[in-house]
């Protein structure tokens, strides 16, 4: 994840960076938005600096202009490009030449998206996708519980799946409230792509939760985890300009306390060799894991 989708307004020029790597990134004036290498080919001047022309990056040393595939054709020069998308309000790149699989989604569902919020924690960038298929940590973080074994779907060499039914427990304000307004049954989904995004679905009795997790490694045991909710837009133009609003904010609110149950993974430091009967998805996501092929 680079930034929101309004932090890049038309024209902007933004420095990214990410996993040891530094770039620019800029938004075109036909809307598109390109991810290049933050230094130009020609003598390395900080394309930050620069400027959109058109649908172009101009380098403010020599007036080369790069486009979104990282192209300068006046002077065939070529910048590093990666790959963009945007989705739930959010600009994401693949740190690669290539995506090796398309960006995620939950389907032909019309979305609300709340703004993000971050934490930086001290563990491993793995745990953090090891957590959400640990079923043993339910009950005890959460107040949930299990109603039938958790179930592992996909299994390729960018995706995996589990699934969990549980039932909301617990005599907390979230809880008491959460059984109010959506009911006390949950199936609950997450998806793991590439190890460090995560994408989750809770199916209530009365309504859906949407929220996607992205995890940026910042050094051998330290991560950023920024977390997007969203909720199902409504079909009516009152709904989208209130309720939608109002909905997702408090989506927002509980999907953040719900998650602060995790918040020891600021503590957690994994141990090879640890795990036992019971923790068959975690084992199966820290295979996963492991095998995902490097962009």
């Amino acid at each position: 994840m680079l930034c929101t989708s309004s932090a890049l307004p038309l024209g902007a020029v933004r420095r990214a960076a990410l996993c040891g790597r530094s770039l620019v990134i800029f938004r075109g004036h036909d809307g598109r938005v390109g991810a290049l290498g933050a230094r130009c080919p020609h003598l390395g001047t900080d394309l930050a600096a620069g400027r959109v022309v058109g649908e172009t990056l101009e380098c403010p040393h020599h007036r080369f202009r790069f486009d979104v595939a990282g192209l300068c054709q006046a002077h065939d020069l070529r910048n590093t490009a990666y790959p963009v998308e945007e989705r739930f309000g959010t600009i994401f790149v693949f740190l690669g030449a290539r995506a090796t699989f398309p960006l995620p989604s939950f389907g032909a569902v019309p979305l609300i998206s709340a703004a993000p919020f971050t934490w930086h924690l001290q563990t491993q960038w793995y745990m953090i996708g090891a957590n959400g298929f640990d079923a043993r940590h339910l009950p005890f973080a959460h107040g949930r519980r299990l109603l039938a074994a958790p179930e592992l779907h996909g299994g390729t060499r960018s995706s995996l799946e589990v699934t969990y039914e549980y039932a909301v427990e617990g005599h907390g304000w979230l809880e008491r409230a959460t059984r109010l307004v959506s009911g006390s049954r949950v199936e609950f989904g997450i998806a793991a792509w590439g190890g460090n995004l995560l994408l989750v679905r809770a199916r209530f009795v009365r309504d859906q939760t949407f929220g996607v997790v992205a995890v940026e490694p910042a050094g051998a045991r330290a991560c950023r985890v920024t977390v997007i909710v969203s909720a199902q837009r409504s079909g009516t133009r009152l709904g989208m300009l209130v309720k939608d609003w109002l909905r997702v904010r408090a989506k927002r609110i509980a999907v953040r306390n719900f998650l602060r149950g995790d918040l020891r993974l600021r503590q957690m430091d994994y141990v090879a060799g640890g795990l036992r009967a019971g923790d068959e998805t975690l084992a199966a996501f820290l295979r996963f894991a492991a095998a995902v092929p490097e962009g």
